[in-house]
């Protein structure tokens, strides 16, 4: 299991509340190409899912360095192809979720592994979403 220091610890902070809040812009803008209702309704559950880890990981954030985490702008997500997007999806889905398990498995502070451990099995029902929607629109 790989140690990390303070220094690399407010990197992985950094970089992933910019991943969180870029996947919920991009969740939000994925839901206005859904073919129905429910598929609507899923995709912005999700983006509400990623709003709010990163709401956890700045509170985590301001709590171990003292200082508040400033968002910068958000690039505006293009998404081209709904299913073509359902495939990246879960494959980016599947990989935060291995990362937040790494992040999991390297914490030694228990609230921050709590943190993490609900985020990574959110990541991994996010990626399932994908799979039910992709066998309910291209199969």
């Amino acid at each position: 299991m790989k140690e990390y220091s303070k220094r690399e610890w407010k990197k992985i902070f950094e970089d992933s509340i910019m991943d969180e809040l870029c996947d919920a812009a991009y969740y939000h803008r994925m839901a206005t190409m859904a073919p129905d209702y429910e598929a609507k309704d899923i995709i912005l559950n999700i983006a509400a899912d990623e709003e709010c880890h990163a709401r956890k990981l700045m509170d985590a954030y301001e709590g171990l360095f003292g200082i508040r985490y400033k968002k910068p702008a958000l690039p505006s997500p293009m998404v081209k192809d709904y299913k073509r997007s359902l495939d990246d999806r879960f494959h980016e889905e599947v990989g935060a979720y291995r990362k937040y398990e790494e992040y999991y498995l390297a914490s030694g502070n228990y609230r921050l592994r709590d943190m993490w451990f609900d985020i990574m099995h959110d990541e991994n029902r996010h990626a399932l979403y994908m799979l039910y929607l992709k066998n309910k629109c291209c199969c």
